[in-house]
């Protein structure tokens, strides 16, 4: 299959696809184990992987400090550059407009699919009361990312234990 660990196995919305993500490659594959394509250009490990919702697209966060958006031919559509560390999670919007990313450096970001930034999550506006200042900036590494069922909403997983939920 790959040449090192696999990071994430996701399957195509028909199911009837799987891709995964490891080394510096994605591979789909249909379910009798054969490989379709190998998704081949970032620069360092795939450490995670998504299916558009209409399963046309697909998209991989690497430790290349990138994301891309390719077709399922294999050819890339998109990279998605301005994370400081690895990207360790992408994700699709339920309506497939939108990527989401999250990363070691302790940012989400939502890009169009062109590759245009369109929202920079870093931070919290902080609880005066509590004593937090007006703006907290995130210092912990966020592992994973996925849109609410209505799209409204970016969620988001970080190695401090907690959970975050993010207005869109």
């Amino acid at each position: 299959a790959h040449n090192y660990w696999i990071s994430r196995v996701c399957f195509r919305p028909k199911g009837d696809e799987i891709f995964t993500a490891s080394d510096k490659t994605a591979k789909l594959w249909d379910l009798q184990g054969n490989c379709l394509t190998v998704f081949t250009g970032h620069n360092d490990s795939v450490n995670s992987v998504s299916f558009s919702p209409t399963g046309d697209a697909i998209a991989t966060a690497s430790s290349d400090k990138t994301a891309k958006l390719w077709d399922l031919l294999g050819k890339c559509r998109v990279t998605f550059t301005g994370h400081n560390d690895w990207v360790i999670s992408v994700s699709f919007s339920p309506t497939g407009d939108t990527i989401a990313t999250a990363s070691q450096d302790g940012t989400a970001k939502l890009w169009d699919l062109q590759g245009n930034l369109l929202a920079d999550f870093s931070g919290y506006k902080g609880n005066l009361l509590k004593g937090e200042a007006d703006f907290v900036k995130l210092k912990s590494p966020i592992y994973s990312i996925c849109f609410s069922r209505d799209g409204k909403f970016l969620i988001t997983g970080s190695q401090d234990g907690k959970v975050r939920f993010w207005p869109i």
